[in-house]
């Protein structure tokens, strides 16, 4: 998958590691979205 090649990269670059981290807790806040939708009003 795409994410190994992403993780690898971030490991040897700070900048990418950072935008693994901005990545993954915008899937997480994703996820928590999906599983507890927001009643638009």
């Amino acid at each position: 998958m795409d994410s190994d090649v992403l993780i690898r990269d971030g490991r040897g670059h700070p900048a990418g590691h950072q935008f693994l981290q901005l990545l993954q807790a915008y899937s997480e806040e994703v996820a928590r979205q999906i599983d507890h939708p927001v009643q638009a009003q």
